[in-house]
């Protein structure tokens, strides 16, 4: 009886440890696109590359036309991985999209990451810490386009696919 006790208070203990130290991650949503009503789009297009001028992005091309802002792979370390992503923006005219008399931005992330020499990585793990790293970059750009234009009408998101 007493060996019976012992034993299920150690399942017990062990279960708690594990289940307390056990840290899952969650993936965070990535901005697919924003739209703001009675906007010009010129100025969210002008906006969009000013906040991304501001930041560490480069860009690699932008046509005011068409609407594209590409960037070049922007390269970050996470735990034991180099990761690297890329965004396009388009910023179509209202005529081409249905969106009357409002601006939309949307936005098309590839990302890819690496394990350092030497290292392992759980790959769940990492998906999710590059997918979290890569949507709070996102969230921050936004908040510069929304601090010049003003707040968007509504957002929507997404998660990151990946191969």
């Amino acid at each position: 009886m007493r060996k019976h006790i012992l034993t299920m208070a150690l399942a017990a203990a062990l279960t708690l440890c594990v289940s307390s130290c056990t840290k899952v991650l969650t993936y965070q949503s990535i901005i697919e696109h924003g739209i703001w009503e009675a906007t010009d789009r010129e100025k969210v297009f002008d906006k969009c590359v000013k906040a991304l001028n501001e930041s560490e992005y480069m860009i690699l091309a932008t046509d005011r036309d068409t609407g594209l802002v590409a960037t070049d792979w922007l390269s970050f370390r996470v735990k034991n991985v180099t990761a690297k992503y890329k965004i396009n923006f388009v910023i179509p005219r209202s005529d081409e999209d249905g969106g009357g008399e409002s601006a939309r931005i949307y936005v098309k992330v590839k990302a890819d990451w690496e394990t350092l020499p030497g290292y392992t990585a759980n790959k769940e793990t990492t998906n999710a810490r590059v997918n979290n790293a890569i949507s709070e970059n996102i969230r921050t750009l936004f908040d510069a386009i929304e601090k010049a234009v003003g707040k968007s009408a509504s957002i929507g998101t997404t998660m990151l696919e990946w191969d």
